[in-house]
């Protein structure tokens, strides 16, 4: 099991205007702009998840349990930077483990236990390692802002038939299995 939370640094992908014109919404009206805002994170907030990466900059911690494989794979893509491993040893104390014990593969998202090394002994607890890192882009792809403001679609519940519905759905979907398919830059 695996905790994950972020310090979100940067603005939202997408902008309020953006967001407005998707919905046909009037530039000038700003009687809606509180939930439009809130739909933006939400949208998001399903993006992220869906797509296991982060649209802007963010720093995330992952709390998990144990060391239990050689190599383990970070949740959010694309790593930027890699903070550290912290852990709690048998007596409960807090420690940062050395980076000579593993190697992270940034581009693969990956943290490798080092030849010859060993994980130490924790803590039994569910957050016994914490692992910070900082993850997002500099520029929001197209293909994540498309299915951001698709979502915002979505979410403010289309007026129209089951048929649209449905079509918008799985417009969402297919841009989703494009940007997490492994050829995609």
């Amino acid at each position: 099991m695996r905790s994950v939370t972020t310090e979100n640094t940067t603005p939202q992908p997408v902008s309020l205007e953006e967001v407005k014109d998707q919905l046909g919404f009037a530039q000038g009206d700003s009687y809606s702009d509180d939930r439009l805002n809130r739909l933006i994170v939400a949208a998001t907030e399903q993006w992220e998840h869906d797509t296991q990466s982060v649209t802007t900059t963010r720093n995330v911690t992952e709390k998990i349990a144990a060391f239990s494989v050689p190599t383990w794979r970070l949740y959010y893509r694309p790593v930027q930077s890699f903070t550290s491993i912290k852990y709690y040893d048998a007596d409960g104390v807090q420690q940062t483990l050395a980076a000579s014990v593993y190697s992270v593969d940034v581009p693969n998202r990956q943290i490798h236990l080092a030849p010859d090394q060993d994980w130490p002994t924790i803590q039994t607890r569910w957050d016994a390692i914490q692992v910070d890192y900082v993850a997002g882009v500099a520029v929001v792809p197209e293909i994540a802002k498309q299915g951001i403001l698709v979502q915002c679609d979505i979410m403010e519940e289309l007026r129209g038939t089951t048929k649209e519905k449905d079509a918008t759905i799985k417009l969402y979907e297919n841009l989703v299995a494009r940007f997490c398919r492994s050829s995609y830059p």
